[in-house]
């Protein structure tokens, strides 16, 4: 327990203002990939798993070019208070710089990746997704300001808007080829839409200019090690399965982890992506920054496990009403990756803190030794297991990298091994009691999966909340994420609005 009222206060308004930025960035991209839900509903009843595989096996060398040469840039900006405009149009010229050579990369290795895969329709789509980053590139840079002066309203306009545009031109061209050059050309599309729109909400105009170059790359060069881990590390399962089983089953593993992950990385990411604005302004002051710390901890702990478990427990519903009949067999996949998002949904909230930290360096190398881990460990998992396992072989992974980086943590005195323990045991044991709750308490037999699927979301979600607030009350009420969640709660209410005035 913090044990004054000033700390108390302190730590409750950093909540409380961490809490309004999150939540726009949360509802932002909540909005952004329920749009990009029922786009995927759509297009998977029209194409067919290989078509999917195909992509997603691509998108691999596509991603990994990006990683490469795509130093964090807006990132690094977001970070600095430093306002001046030769920053941001230096910036803006390394994006373009950067978005070519990511194309001239792609455009070489696209026939080498064709003959690893024996499939020389990869060529195609890689020439075609190239063209994406060469595009988005030239984004106006003006853009970021709305993260670095914490206006988050008018980024969820601005990306909502974006979105809805990718979407309504993915599902013409889905229409009009019914196959993989679809999925292919709707990145470049949206990179179209994204420029255009950039320069209508933002009137400044960039210039180009390397005057900064080397203060972006200080940051930058740490960045690409972190983004190239990451991916590696994320997408080395799908190209064992490719080598393995072909593009179906690669096709089938891709959606459903992408359908097992969305729920706790789309919090978490936004949050993130929230929360590094408003890191960077306290970062001189190490007192604060170590509260506001305990108190993300705290928050990523509980919807981490409320949200993974939870999406684990309803995942055949769940693959049944957004993908359909037809992609049954992911089921086995997302009910495992459900429980991965979990565990990553806490090691995704490290980021930023150590990023406003400056300790990039940390989270890079953290990153390569999880993907170095990972990989050979898949691979020798999937040999004499088979597929099915390797989404446990993740979880294995994840936790032992996880457990690691929290003990590195608890060695620097960022937090206490007592106030670790006290910010995480009670959200476990509430994802757990609602997990065997859903279980005691689901609809085995009933014809309509929405119905049983929402029974189970409404009943997880309320013997969640109250196992959570019992075990708190149990704990004697100490400060963290449920009472700052209370504070939050009761400010909202009519009577505590009319005595603030």
């Amino acid at each position: 327990m913090m044990g004054t009222d000033e700390e108390h206060d302190r730590a409750s308004e950093i909540g409380q203002h961490m809490a309004r930025g999150a939540l726009w960035m949360v509802a932002m991209r909540w909005v952004i990939r329920l749009i990009g839900l029922v786009n995927t509903a759509i297009i998977a009843r029209m194409l067919l798993p290989e078509d999917f595989g195909l992509v997603a096996l691509a998108m691999i060398a596509v991603d990994l070019a990006i990683t490469l040469t795509d130093g964090d840039i807006d990132m690094a900006l977001v970070r600095s208070s430093d306002t001046d405009r030769t920053l941001n149009d230096t910036g803006w010229t390394l994006k373009i710089l950067c978005g070519f050579v990511t194309g001239a990369i792609l455009f070489v290795s696209a026939p080498w990746v064709s003959d690893f895969f024996s499939d020389q329709r990869l060529t195609t789509i890689i020439y075609i997704a190239a063209c994406k980053p060469m595009i988005l590139g030239f984004e106006n840079i003006g853009v970021i300001e709305f993260r670095r002066t914490l206006h988050f309203s008018d980024e969820f306009r601005y990306m909502v808007a974006q979105r809805l545009g990718s979407f309504v031109l993915c599902l013409a061209l889905v229409f009009f080829f019914r196959n993989y050059i679809a999925l292919a050309l709707a990145g470049p599309t949206a990179a179209l839409v994204t420029i255009l729109l950039s320069y209508i909400v933002v009137t400044s105009r960039p210039r180009l200019s390397l005057k900064r170059w080397r203060e972006l790359w200080d940051f930058s060069r740490w960045q690409m090690l972190f983004n190239a881990s990451r991916l590696v590390g994320e997408r080395c399962d799908q190209l064992v399965i490719g080598q393995m089983s072909g593009f179906g089953n690669t096709g089938l593993y891709a959606v459903g982890f992408d359908l097992a992950m969305m729920p706790t990385r789309e919090i978490m990411l936004p949050a993130g992506r929230a929360l590094m604005p408003t890191y960077a302004k306290i970062a001189h002051d190490p007192a604060e920054l170590k509260a506001a710390f305990v108190i993300v901890l705290g928050f990523a702990a509980l919807i981490a496990s409320s949200i993974g478990v939870g999406m684990s427990c309803i995942a055949e519903d769940a693959v049944l009403v957004l993908l359909g009949g037809q992609w049954r067999e992911a089921v086995p996949f997302v009910r495992w990756l459900g429980l991965f998002g979990a565990l990553e949904g806490v090691w995704l909230m490290l980021d930023p803190y150590l990023i406003a930290a400056r300790h990039e360096r940390t989270l890079a190398l953290a990153n390569l030794t999880f993907a170095i881990i990972m990989i050979p460990a898949l691979a020798l998992t999937a040999s004499q297991f088979g597929i099915a396992v390797i989404p446990v072989c993740r979880i294995a992974v994840m936790a032992a990298c996880l457990g690691a980086v929290l003990a590195r943590l608890v060695a620097w005195r960022w937090i206490s091994p007592g106030r670790l323990i006290g910010v995480v045991w009670r959200p476990i044991v509430a994802a757990a009691v609602m997990a065997m709750v859903i279980h005691l308490t689901h609809l085995d037999a009933f014809p309509i999966p929405f119905v049983s699927l929402l029974h189970d979301v409404i009943i997880g979600a309320l013997v969640y909340l109250a196992t959570l607030l019992l075990l708190w009350r149990a704990a004697g009420l100490p400060d963290g994420i449920e009472r700052i969640m209370i504070d939050i709660a009761v400010a909202k209410l009519p009577f505590a609005a009319r005595r603030r005035h």
